[in-house]
């Protein structure tokens, strides 16, 4: 999926990166998600999917507040 993202952007840009390049990136990408959902899950006590979800509400909750929505 993120790799797909990846490819989109660059057809829109008319841009292309090499395989090894958008594995590096992509690489690069999922240890920094996996260390942010390891370190919220070691803060709040809760297992590694508890975690993810909990930090995917949050991010839901904080694009409708900036949009308005919630006081």
């Amino acid at each position: 999926m993120i790799v797909s993202y990846f490819e989109g952007v660059q057809n829109l840009q008319d841009f292309y990166r090499e395989e090894e390049e958008t594995n590096e990136r992509l690489s690069a990408l999922m240890r920094r998600a996996f260390q942010g959902v390891w370190d919220y899950a070691k803060k709040h006590n809760v297992s590694l999917r508890t975690a993810a979800f909990m930090m995917g509400l949050e991010r839901v909750v904080e694009a409708i507040r900036l949009r308005g929505v919630f006081p």
